[in-house]
Parts: structure tokens; sequence; C-alpha cells
């Protein structure tokens, strides 16, 4: 047992640097990617994803392949996202921690992104959450992978649930993507009241400047207003 301390001493520091180094890492990712930037250095997202691997923690591989998945597959490599997220699904217990749920919209939407909408319904087979915001992140992820399915009808319904949960919690980005994905499946539908959702994420996105989803928010709306006109 004594022998043994050094050695969880030493993994419980790389795990603590992994983490912080994560957090900072994801927090300018995100950032970047909601305003449209590019990374011009890929070497830290390669070291962060080899970093999470040899810690063999299930919860950092969650947390940090998403972060770079996301990164890539925005970046135009989503042949290198899919393969990380191919690796996410053989990670064992990796659905059962708290850093994989927290991430279920992000690795839906990537994966759909990328063509591998099998993952994204992996990522919902998850045990049932019992906190609210694991709840909340599930209806966004089921959202997506209905829409991404063809089910059109019931993604509205999710992305609405979805947009008055994340309402309630307070996350901007997260409430923009489920209007967006409700305004989106209500012009497919040929439904009215299309241009509500997409005016308000449009405002949300502008107002955290980013540029992509306020582009995607404006050629949507220039399709809802043509069809009322």
């Amino acid at each position: 047992m004594i022998r043994d301390e050094p050695e969880l001493a030493a993994r419980a520091r790389r795990s603590g640097s992994i983490i912080s180094e994560l957090q900072a890492l994801s927090s300018a990712l995100r950032v970047a990617i909601a305003r449209g930037e590019r990374e011009p250095d890929s070497t830290k997202l390669a070291r962060l994803e080899q970093a999470a691997r040899e810690s063999a923690e299930a919860q950092l591989i969650a947390a940090a392949f998403a972060v770079v998945a996301g990164a890539r597959g925005a970046w135009g490599q989503p042949l290198l996202a899919a393969r990380l997220l191919d690796e996410l699904v053989h990670v064992p217990h990796v659905q059962e921690t708290g850093l994989f749920l927290s991430h279920a919209p992000d690795l839906a939407r990537t994966a759909i992104a990328c063509g591998r909408v099998e993952v994204a319904e992996w990522v919902l087979n998850t045990p049932e959450p019992e906190l609210p915001l694991h709840q909340h992140v599930l209806a966004s992820a089921r959202g997506a992978v209905a829409e991404a399915r063809g089910d059109l009808p019931a993604a509205v319904d999710l992305y609405t649930e979805a947009a008055r949960r994340w309402q309630a919690f307070g996350n901007v980005p997260e409430r923009g993507h489920a209007l967006l994905g409700q305004g989106r499946c209500l012009l497919a539908l040929a439904r009215p009241g299309a241009d509500g959702p997409l005016r308000e994420t449009r405002a949300l996105f502008a107002g955290v400047g980013a540029r992509p989803f306020v582009a995607e928010a404006d050629a949507l709306l220039r399709q809802a207003l043509a069809l009322t006109s």
C-alpha cells in the first residue's frame, strides 16, 4: 500500500495538470470556434489529446476528445475528428463520467457534422442522468440526433424543450444552438413561426460575437421571410 502512494500522488498531479490545461484550452477553443477564428497552431491540440490518452482516465479522455474533435471538425479536418470520436466509443465506462455528459451536445453536433450519426446516437446511450444539467445536455443532443435522422417534428419538440431548459439554466450558447435547430427544423417543415426562434438565436449569437452562427441564422431568416412574403 505504501509503495503505491508516490505513484498515486504523481497520477493525481498529472490529472490535475491535464484538467487545468483542458479547462483553459476548452474555453479558448470554444470562443475561437464560435467567432469563426482559426487556431494556427495545432500542436496544442495534439498535446492535449495525447496527454488525456496517456492518463487512461475516462473522464479526461471524454472531455479532451470532445474539445479536440470539435476544433478539428470546425477547422476543416473532419476525418481526424471522426477518428477521434470512433476511438472515444471504445473507451471503457466513458459514458458514465460527468465530463462526458457535460460535453454531450458538442459531441453529438461534431459527430453529425462529420457524418458519424451513429456516434451521436451512441452519445445518447447513457444512464439516465439525475442532475438537471445533464438532463439539459441530453435534451439538446436528442434534438440534434432527431434532426440528423430526419425526424423533424420530434426534433422541433426536443429543441423547444432544450431551449426552455437552457433559458432557465442561463446557458446562452446552448440556448442559441437549440433555438437555431428549432428554427431550422420549422423552416424545413414549412411550418409558420420559424422566424421567431431564428431572430432570437441571431440576437444571442450576435451578442457573443459568434459570427458563423449569426450568418447561419441570417441565411435561414431570409428563407423564412421569403416563404411568408
